[in-house]
């Protein structure tokens, strides 16, 4: 029996267009049972709140909420001998399953306002008003410690999420403040 996951593309209209995807190595907690309704999350629901104090312990954050995957050796190429372990990351980037992390995360909050107005606010950091590139930096070194508490919760709470709630008041603050 062959599995399958809902893929979220646009067409050519730029509408979007949800596809049945055979999982060929699924992503999310493959300890659970395959026919449990967390087995291909791409978030990792069991972290409750991210904590990093530098560059290395965000990565390795971001590697285990988003089951991301790295190579246990350098990739093959003729890369510089003396590469330094930032570099090599940035190199094997997963960027299959933090895509997929994104796109989870965009499908349940992209039409949720108190959602919306954070990714608004977030994108004209970067001087557009692209939600989908506020909702980027939402993963940030930044905001990744004030974003994921807000998500984990409203998808927690079945998306009965209010303004009120204090971990989006906290992030609300934090975007605010730059």
């Amino acid at each position: 029996m062959s599995e399958f996951i809902d893929t979220i593309a646009n067409d050519a209209t730029g509408a979007p267009n949800i596809k049945k995807t055979p999982i060929e190595d699924p992503v999310g907690d493959t300890s659970l049972p395959k026919d449990h309704p967390y087995y291909n999350i791409p978030i990792n629901f069991n972290i409750i709140q991210p904590v990093y104090n530098n560059n290395e312990e965000y990565r390795e954050v971001l590697k285990e909420l988003c089951y991301l995957r790295y190579p246990d050796t350098f990739p093959k190429g003729d890369y510089p001998e003396d590469t330094d372990p930032e570099s090599r990351h940035e190199m094997t980037y997963d960027l299959e399953n933090m895509t997929y992390a994104l796109d989870f995360t965009w499908h349940h909050t992209k039409s949720h306002p108190l959602f919306t107005h954070l990714y608004m606010i977030a994108a004209r950091e970067m001087m557009t008003e692209e939600l989908e590139i506020g909702l980027a930096l939402m993963f940030s070194y930044d905001y990744l410690c004030y974003f994921y508490p807000v998500f984990r919760e409203y998808m927690i709470l079945d998306k009965q999420f209010m303004d009120t709630h204090p971990l989006y008041v906290l992030l609300k603050q934090k975007i605010e403040k730059k």
